[in-house]
């Protein structure tokens, strides 16, 4: 379980670690800004980035090769918690889906947390697999075994997560090895299924997911109702100019004006506050993480870490891409949260926790030539 024999501490990516505490920071003082109007703390963030540290430190100990072991483990897990949500989850009152499981005091998310289960089931799935990637019996387990616990979210109305693990699920079997051929099949097969899905999928949403795409398409078909989240975050994004208002100046974010501010309209607060160069800063920041995880599974040792590195490179850009396209109405909303900077306790450790994965890769890959 622990072997630190694997690992050259020397290897470690720094440009990464400076990256992530400098993410976490601007992270905690932009969602800051964001709770002061609200009375709320930003405690329970800063708990959950100390566990998510803590978290880090523990799996820099971890022999990676034990994950992979006991990844029918983390399956397990996650379909396990999914449907126990399903069951007894909370938060339907508040939040218009059951998605929370309540431990004591503690709420936590279990969809969250099988993002981390999936991409470590799925990576050591292909790495397991890694001379029958081109077989079909390989190619439809994996996508029966990447559907189940996507299906099971879509029965908890929470139809975002359910699409960035299905994203993530496609771009891991992309890198797998798997041929263009094969992959120009399955899209051809994908492709007539959603077709013949589409009528049964839109007449089994929601009302208010119905309203977004239709939003999205005509932003002004319903702007006193469903649009208005996206027309206040538009209004509080130009308000910020090149420079900002100020930190905590900002009128539209601290007389609560923006929908959801502190979770997934957090970019406008930032904007507001600290202007079109605090936004260039933060998507710089995130531009450098994801081409230092782009570095790090090129120079992966073995398929296992570059499927794992790949997947939670494609579950930061969908979130980070759609949370701030659709605050520029680019996007229909979703509901996604910010990575590192919106709110939301179990999303703040399983993004540490990602990371700290990666970071123990980035200790046991080949040398960089640059």
């Amino acid at each position: 379980m622990f072997n630190l024999s694997k690992k050259d501490f020397k290897k470690i990516d720094s440009i990464l670690v400076f990256t992530l505490l400098a993410l976490v920071v601007f992270g905690l003082v932009v969602l800051s800004s964001a709770l002061t109007p609200l009375n709320r703390t930003i405690k329970s963030q800063l708990f959950a980035t100390i566990v998510g540290i803590f978290l880090i430190l523990f799996i820099f100990l971890l022999d990676l090769d034990f994950l992979r072991k006991i990844k029918w483990v983390f399956y397990a897990l996650s379909v396990g918690l999914i449907g126990l949500t399903i069951v007894k989850g909370v938060g339907g009152e508040e939040w218009g889906a059951n998605l929370w499981l309540r431990l004591g005091p503690i709420n936590l998310q279990p969809s969250e947390i099988s993002k981390v289960f999936q991409i470590i089931f799925l990576s050591s799935y292909i790495g397991e697999n890694k001379n029958k990637v081109n077989s079909w019996k390989f190619i439809i387990s994996y996508i029966i075994l990447g559907a189940i616990p996507v299906g099971l979210i879509i029965l908890q109305n929470d139809l975002g997560t359910a699409l960035v693990l299905a994203f993530v699920t496609v771009a891991m079997l992309f890198v797998s090895g798997i041929s263009w051929k094969n992959i120009l099949k399955l899209l051809a097969i994908f492709t007539v299924i959603l077709l013949i899905s589409l009528p049964f999928i839109w007449n089994k949403l929601e009302g208010y997911a119905k309203n977004r795409i239709l939003d999205f398409r005509d932003g002004s078909r319903n702007l006193e109702v469903s649009t208005h989240q996206t027309d206040r975050g538009l209004i509080a994004l130009g308000s910020g100019l090149l420079t900002g208002r100020g930190y905590k100046q900002g009128p539209f974010t601290q007389n609560s004006y923006i929908p959801a501010q502190e979770t997934d309209f957090i970019f406008p607060v930032l904007v507001e506050d600290f202007g079109f160069i605090g936004g260039a800063s933060l998507i710089i920041l995130y531009g450098i993480m994801l081409w230092r995880l782009y570095v790090i599974a090129l120079n992966a040792d073995e398929l296992y870490h570059t499927s794992f590195v790949i997947g939670v490179f494609a579950l930061l850009f969908i979130h980070i891409f759609e949370n701030v396209g659709m605050t520029m109405k680019l996007m229909p909303v979703t509901g996604i949260p910010l990575p590192f900077v919106s709110s939301g306790g179990t999303f703040q450790m399983i993004n540490l926790t990602l990371m700290g994965i990666i970071l123990s890769i980035s200790m046991q890959r080949k040398g960089l030539d640059f």
